[in-house]
């Protein structure tokens, strides 16, 4: 469906830029005019596209990538990509860390009727005989979580906290290389480890990609890099940086 609207619009420009070419034709009688006016037309949707590649080419070859500068080791991490607890139980499940921390900001998220509202929250898979499964263990859906998220004879604890408590951090965003938002936006994708206590950067990884006008208006990035020279992609694994204790 998608594919046909696109077809059809692609179309519609053409008839319009052919329509032009002849009126300029009838004006002036002169059939370079006319040639000049179809392509004009035709071109105009991908405007950007040429400084738009040279800014996108630019910025692979100076931000994209993947720096790794030191490695820590951590029982767990404040999670600033996620806006609830939706992936944490499987996170917590199938990795080697005893706990998540996230700073839910609204209600959003299947806890977030038992949770406290804004702030940060730590998140722990405990054994079921642990006194602190009692509150979870008291939910109206609590064996149908259980089953959902494969916890077997564990249960999901959390605290709450109006202050981040995690040394570490794994935050995510976006920037515009060289303030490009409003001409030709070239986005850089950003992925972040880093240490609290001390300020210190321990990783990074940084996509590039590159949206014309035309590609904004089908959602679809003109030119996307997410791979580095040797083939790997643009992407590291929070336990590779943040080794579980």
């Amino acid at each position: 469906m998608i594919g046909l609207m696109i077809l059809g619009a692609g179309l519609l420009w053409f008839g319009i830029a052919f329509g032009a070419g002849i009126g300029v034709y009838r004006v002036t009688g002169k059939r370079w005019l006319q040639v000049a006016a179809i392509v004009f037309v035709v071109w105009l949707p991908f405007w950007d596209v040429i400084p738009g590649y040279y800014l996108y080419q630019k910025a692979v070859r100076e931000v994209a990538g993947v720096r790794i500068h030191q490695t820590a080791n951590a029982q767990g991490y404040l999670d600033l990509t996620q806006p609830d607890c939706n992936s944490c139980w499987t996170d917590l499940r199938d990795s080697g860390y005893t706990f998540l921390e996230v700073h839910r900001t609204g209600a959003t998220g299947v806890l977030f009727r038992f949770e406290q509202g804004a702030g940060y929250y730590t998140y722990r898979l405990l054994p079921r005989a642990d006194e602190r499964c009692l509150f979870f263990d008291s939910l109206p859906n609590a064996e149908a979580l259980r089953a959902y998220y494969a916890l077997k004879e564990r249960c999901l604890f959390w605290s709450f906290s109006p202050a981040p408590t995690s040394q570490y951090e794994v935050s995510s965003g976006i920037d515009y290389y060289g303030n490009s938002k409003r001409l030709w936006p070239v986005r850089a994708v950003w992925r972040r480890v880093g240490d609290r206590a001390s300020q210190c950067l321990l990783a990074e990884s940084v996509q590039v990609d590159f949206f014309s006008w035309i590609g904004r208006q089908i959602g679809i990035p003109s030119w996307i890099h997410t791979r580095e020279s040797d083939g790997r992609r643009i992407q590291f694994s929070n336990e590779d940086i943040l080794k579980p204790n």
